[in-house]
């Protein structure tokens, strides 16, 4: 059965939502959801709109000028949110960087489109982002395997604990990094793995593509120090990235699992 893409979008994009609809149905296909009724202003969601949400495996939002500001969108993406789904975003690139709330500059936007030529070449770049989007979607349906676990749990100040992650599937360019995030500061962390993710001279992290590649089936190990770290409890959100094209800005989360850590 195909997998379930639900479209959130504003009605004056409803050429993108049309275009998007297409390309998700090329094969091998996925099923678009969309639901174009909403309610009155001020009432809460429509049910079709929420059980459309909690049915659909992957929730997509086209961001525009018009639609960073409607209510229903945002809606729809603080609800997709609080049932566990990721946003991906189609975003204007022009809007990127003063994106905030749930989907927001900070982080790996790959999926976005100029909008500030023609309608032709706009309706080109809006059509690459959803075959790149389609792409990413097709890339995380081919996840047979994926575990993680933290050792030890309780380390001291300063320690180091351990990252222990297990893949099998497909991937392109992949690699896994540890999203640290301590529950009583801002204080945060981006940990990668030193074996699938490797730094290049003169080239940006953001740019920089994994060595997972094709067809893998890998077991990693690798600890990070906690020098500098307040005390406390931490989230630990260990990821598979993979990246569409080396040399861009274009790395989208796979998939991710939650651990918690204590540093005392």
């Amino acid at each position: 059965m195909a997998a379930k893409v639900f479209i959130s979008f504003a009605q004056t994009d409803d050429r993108k939502r049309a275009l998007l609809c297409r390309v998700l149905l090329s094969k091998p296909a996925f099923t678009p959801v969309v639901v174009t009724a909403r309610r009155s202003p001020g009432k809460a969601l429509a049910e079709k709109v929420t059980e459309g949400i909690k049915e659909a495996e992957h929730f997509v939002v086209i961001l525009t000028r018009d639609s960073i500001s409607n209510q229903w969108v945002n809606q729809e993406i603080g609800y997709a949110v609080a049932v566990g789904r990721t946003p991906l975003a189609l975003a204007d690139r022009a809007l990127i960087p003063d994106l905030k709330g749930f989907v927001h500059s900070q982080q790996d936007l790959p999926f976005h489109f100029a909008a500030d030529g023609t309608r032709r070449s706009e309706s080109l770049s809006f059509r690459r982002a959803c075959d790149q989007l389609r792409s990413h979607l097709i890339d995380t349906s081919a996840i047979r395997w994926f575990q993680s676990r933290i050792t030890p749990q309780l380390v001291p100040a300063g320690g180091k604990y351990t990252t222990t992650v297990e893949f099998k599937g497909t991937v392109r360019h992949g690699f896994f990094d540890n999203r640290v995030e301590h529950l009583d500061s801002d204080f945060r962390q981006w940990n990668p793995d030193p074996e699938t993710f490797k730094r290049k001279p003169g080239l940006r992290s953001s740019v920089t593509p994994g060595i997972l590649d094709g067809n893998v089936d890998v077991r990693r190990e690798y600890s990070h120090w906690t020098k500098g770290w307040p005390k406390g409890a931490y989230k630990v959100y260990v990821r598979l990235y993979s990246h569409l094209q080396p040399g861009e800005k274009g790395r989208q989360m796979v998939t991710e699992n939650e651990h918690d850590l204590v540093v005392d």
